[in-house]
C-alpha cells in the first residue's frame, strides 16, 4: 500500500511498487483540483477589503470613518453615514500590508481607549485623520495613540492624548520605519509626552507640556521637530539617549522648542541646536502672551516674558536677533546663556536711562556671541542686577541699578571682555565689579556705592568719562588694574 501524504493525500510509492500511469494522472488531478489561480487570489483580494477580514493587502486606496457619537462597530465604516464608533475597530479592519493610501477619518469627539497601529507594511500610507491643525487638536481626544513594529509610513494627525497615568508616551513610536506625529498635543501630567524607540519620527506643530519625567525621549532613533512645536513645564525638555539624535534646528523665524526645568539631557544620543536663518525681530509686552509668536508690538502677537523670548531664540546666532521690550515691569530674572555664532544677540528697552523697563537682573552667561542689553532697570536685592560670566563680548548700555543692596551693581566674572556705558549704578557694595576680566566703562554715574569700582584676580577696568562715585572711588586686589 502507498503512503498518503498529509495534506493533499497524494500516493507515495513503496520502494517496492510500481508506478502506473493511472496513479501518476490521480495525483495531477489532486494538485489540480487544490491549486489556487492568480485569479482566484485577486478575487480573494477584492472580497476581503471591503469587510477587511480576508483581504491580506489593499487593491485601491481606502478610507474609513469613525464618529464615537453616530457610529457603530457593526457598520463597515466606509461612509460617513455608515462610520464606526471607535478608532481601534477602523484599524483592525485595514490590511497588514500597504500598498496604497489607507485613511482612517475621524469625527470630532472623545475616544476613551488606547490605539494601537501595528504590524503595518509595504509601499503604502497609513494615516490617522483628526484635527486639522494644533489648535483643533483639542476637540480630537484619545487616551494615547502607539505605533508599533510598522514598517511603512504613518501619520498619526490632530490628536490630543488625555492618559495622565502612561508610563511611555501619550503618543509613542516603537520599532517603525517612518511616523509623523503631526499636530498633536500632549499635556498631561504623566511621566513622558512622546516616547519614540528605534524609530525615524517627525514632530509637525506638536504641543508636548507638563510631563513629570521628559517632555520628548528618543531612545537609538532619529528625530526632527519642525518650528512649531514645543512645550513648556516639563521636567526635562527632551532625552537622547543610546545614540538617538534629536534635531530641533526647525525652519521658522519663530523658533519654539520643547523646553523643562532641564532643557537638554544628553544621555549617550545628541540634541541638536538651532541655528538662526535671517534677521529676527521679537517684541515683548506686559499684555502680551507666552503662547504668541512674538512677532509683533501688540497683545495679539507679543510674548508676556523677555525670558521667553529669550528661550525662542536658537544657540546658533548668525544673524541680528532682537528681543524688543515694551515698557512695564517684568518680574522675572532674565537668563540669557549659552549662544553661539557670528550674529548678534540684542535686548533692548530704552534708548536713554528710564525707570519705566523694569526686571529684577540680566545675567548674560557663557556666551561665544556679542550680546547687547540696552535701556533696562534692574532691582534685585539679593543678587547681581547685570552680570556677565564667562562671555566673549557684552555690552550694557543705558541700564540702571539703584536699589540699595550687599551685591555688585554690574559684575563681570572669568574671561568676559565687557563695556558698561551710559549707565548708572547707586547704593551697591560695588558699582562696578571685575573677577578676572576686562571691562570698559564708560561715561557712567551713580552715586552712594560702598566702593564704586573694583578690579581683582587679575582683572582690568579701563575707564572714560564720568564714573560712579562711591565711599571709596576704585580698589585693586590680587593683581587687578583700573587705568584710564
Amino acid at each position: 500500500m502507498p503512503e498518503i501524504t498529509p495534506r493533499l493525500g497524494l500516493k507515495k510509492p513503496l520502494s517496492n511498487e510500481a508506478v502506473t500511469r493511472a496513479a501518476y494522472n490521480e495525483n495531477l488531478d489532486i494538485i489540480d483540483q487544490n491549486a489556487v489561480k492568480s485569479s482566484d487570489h485577486t478575487a480573494h483580494l477584492a472580497e476581503g477589503m471591503p469587510e477587511g477580514v480576508h483581504g491580506i493587502a489593499t487593491t485601491a486606496n481606502l478610507t474609513l470613518y469613525v464618529d464615537a457619537a453616530l457610529g457603530n462597530d457593526a457598520n463597515d465604516g466606509l461612509t460617513a453615514g455608515t462610520a464606526l464608533a471607535t478608532i481601534q475597530a477602523a484599524v483592525n479592519k485595514v490590511p497588514k500590508y500597504l500598498v496604497h493610501a489607507v485613511t482612517v477619518s475621524v469625527a470630532a469627539g472623545t475616544y476613551p481607549e488606547t490605539v494601537r497601529i501595528e504590524g503595518f507594511v509595504g509601499s503604502g500610507t497609513f494615516t490617522l485623520q483628526g484635527g486639522a491643525t494644533t489648535a483643533d487638536a483639542v476637540n480630537y481626544l484619545v487616551n494615547k495613540v502607539e505605533v508599533f513594529t510598522c514598517a511603512c509610513k504613518v501619520v498619526v494627525q490632530g490628536f490630543k492624548g488625555t492618559d495622565n497615568t502612561v508610563q511611555y508616551g501619550e503618543f509613542r513610536a516603537n520599532d517603525s520605519l517612518v511616523v509623523f506625529f503631526n499636530y498633536c498635543r500632549a499635556e498631561t501630567t504623566s511621566n513622558i509626552g512622546v516616547y519614540v524607540s528605534n524609530t525615524i519620527c517627525n514632530l509637525v506643530g506638536c504641543v508636548v507640556s507638563n510631563h513629570t519625567a521628559y517632555g520628548l525621549s528618543a531612545y537609538k532613533s532619529f528625530v526632527s521637530c519642525d518650528a512649531e512645536t514645543y512645550g513648556n513645564n516639563n521636567s526635562t525638555g527632551v532625552r537622547a539617549s543610546m545614540g538617538a539624535v534629536v534635531d530641533q534646528s526647525g525652519g521658522n523665524t519663530y523658533f519654539k522648542v520643547i523646553r523643562g526645568i532641564t532643557n537638554v539631557w544628553e544621555s549617550g544620543g545628541i540634541v541638536l541646536p538651532g541655528v538662526t536663518i535671517n534677521t529676527t525681530n521679537l517684541y515683548v509686552r506686559p499684555d502680551g502672551s507666552d503662547d504668541n509668536d512674538g512677532s509683533a508690538n501688540d497683545a495679539a502677537h507679543a510674548l508676556k516674558t523677555i525670558q521667553e523670548a529669550i528661550n525662542r531664540i536658537p544657540r546658533i546666532v548668525n544673524h541680528t536677533v532682537t528681543v524688543n521690550v515694551v515698557a512695564g515691569t517684568f518680574n522675572e530674572d532674565v537668563y540669557i546663556q549659552g549662544f553661539t555664532g557670528k550674529g548678534l544677540l540684542q535686548v533692548i528697552g530704552a534708548s536713554v536711562l528710564s525707570d519705566s523697563y523694569v526686571v529684577n537682573k540680566v545675567h548674560v552667561i557663557q556666551c561665544e556671541v556679542y550680546v547687547i542689553v540696552r535701556g533696562l532697570k534692574g532691582t534685585v536685592t539679593t543678587d547681581k542686577a547685570f552680570c556677565a560670566n564667562g562671555c566673549v563680548y557684552v555690552l550694557f548700555d543705558y541700564c540702571k541699578n539703584d536699589a540699595a543692596a550687599s551685591y555688585p551693581g554690574f559684575d563681570v566674572l572669568w574671561n568676559s571682555v565687557v563695556r558698561i556705558e551710559n549707565s548708572l549704578v547707586s547704593n551697591r557694595l560695588y558699582g562696578i565689579r571685575a573677577l578676572g576680566s576686562r571691562v570698559f566703562s564708560n561715561a557712567n554715574s551713580g552715586t552712594g556705592n560702598t566702593t564704586a569700582l573694583r578690579a581683582e584676580n587679575v582683572a582690568k577696568i579701563g575707564k572714560s568719562g564720568t564714573q560712579p562715585a562711591g565711599t571709596t572711588a576704585e580698589s585693586t586686589g590680587t593683581g587687578g588694574q583700573i587705568v584710564a
